[in-house]
């Protein structure tokens, strides 16, 4: 499995205060089966901003613990966009060289709003393309105002759709378990990750086990690994 929205990387948001924390957080993800790990850490204004030169310096530290601790894993960089309307993406794609920006040094961003105010999503999406990026929507069940069909329109304008393992089995309720299960039947998902951060469960690999029983395989494969290595490596 590859996971792509994680918040592991220590010192530099909400995700872990803790090499220590860090490092077993990795563990975990190993022994769950995963070969591959990017560690998103959010970028909001206000809230989160460290810079792209500290969030770098804390990377290669992890890097390099975990080479020093011999877990066989790798580790790729990004950032969790939080995105609060048309003109602030705007503002950002202005100072993109300023953060990580996109996942990887590809054309990948990882894009996160307000789960109960309504944000111009199929706007954004078109301005990312626009702009030659590849738009990633985060933990796309969250958000209230999107239900299937709005989620389907994305889809077609061109965006991938991440949701979280979590709610593929009921840990964030069963509205947003509903609502997964109904995008997974109709093969509107790319990615299933953890978005883990410290304190909460891994349900990761729960998550595939009640895939692979319940659909296709080879969409199975698709949606935990393959369409991160085509999109992300």
């Amino acid at each position: 499995m590859i996971d792509i929205h994680t918040h592991f990387l220590p010192f530099v948001d909400d995700g872990s205060d803790s090499l220590k924390d860090s490092i077993n957080l990795i563990k975990e993800e190993k022994l769950l089966g995963v070969s591959d790990v990017f560690l998103t850490p959010h970028y909001r204004k206000e809230m989160f901003e460290e810079s792209k030169e500290k969030i770098i310096f804390e990377f290669n530290n992890f890097k390099n613990e975990i080479e020093k601790e011999k877990i066989d894993i790798n580790i790729y960089l990004g950032q969790e966009l939080f995105i609060r309307s048309v003109s602030h993406f705007r503002s950002i794609l202005e100072k993109r060289d300023e953060i990580i920006f996109d996942i990887n040094n590809s054309n990948c961003i990882l894009l996160e709003f307000s789960y109960t105010i309504p944000i111009n999503v199929e706007e954004i999406v078109h301005l990312s393309k626009v702009n030659k990026l590849q738009p990633i929507i985060a933990h796309v069940e969250r958000y209230e105002y999107l239900n299937i069909e709005k989620i389907f329109r994305l889809k077609m304008l061109g965006a991938l759709i991440q949701i979280n393992a979590s709610s593929i089995v009921g840990a964030d309720g069963r509205g947003a378990q509903k609502l997964v299960r109904k995008l997974l039947e109709n093969n509107l998902v790319d990615f299933v990750s953890s978005d883990m951060h410290q304190g909460r469960i891994n349900y990761l690999k729960k998550a595939y086990d009640y895939c692979i029983k319940n659909y296709d395989s080879e969409i199975v494969q698709n949606i935990f690994e393959n369409d991160a290595r085509e999109f992300l490596l």
